[in-house]
């Protein structure tokens, strides 16, 4: 499944949700296998983000006062680079799943599910 870095740090709260679901209690087997792999590696996918976004830190920004700021003059790239690394297009294991096939004792706002609209879809 390809989705950009964006769609998963927004969706990624909800994903880790989706996560903590059992098989049988509103996943079936399947799904929970697929959504465990599919969270391991979007783990992994905001764990380089992270690091990236601290190298572009270290880059452009600066502690005063014990609070991290990015240097005035260095915003407009700072906010570039982040974009850009937002934008990029990653792939995930798994496969989208119908909103029809999940269970209506998901613990999901209607928040997530917009958040996760690259994952469930309709019909």
């Amino acid at each position: 499944m390809q989705i950009t870095m964006r769609q998963l740090v927004d969706g990624w709260q909800a994903l880790q949700k989706l996560g903590t679901v059992q098989a049988g209690q509103g996943l079936t087997l399947k799904q929970a296998y697929w959504i465990g792999k599919l969270a391991l590696a979007g783990e992994s996918e905001i764990r380089q983000l992270d690091a990236l976004r601290m190298k572009l830190f270290d880059a452009f920004g600066e502690t005063v006062d014990d609070q991290q700021r990015i240097k005035e003059e260095h915003i407009a790239e700072f906010t570039r680079q982040i974009e850009e690394l937002l934008d990029s297009t990653i792939d995930l294991p798994g496969r989208s799943i119908s909103i029809e096939d999940l269970d209506d004792r998901l613990p999901l706002t209607a928040a997530d599910l917009v958040r996760l609209n690259w994952l469930i879809t309709e019909g």
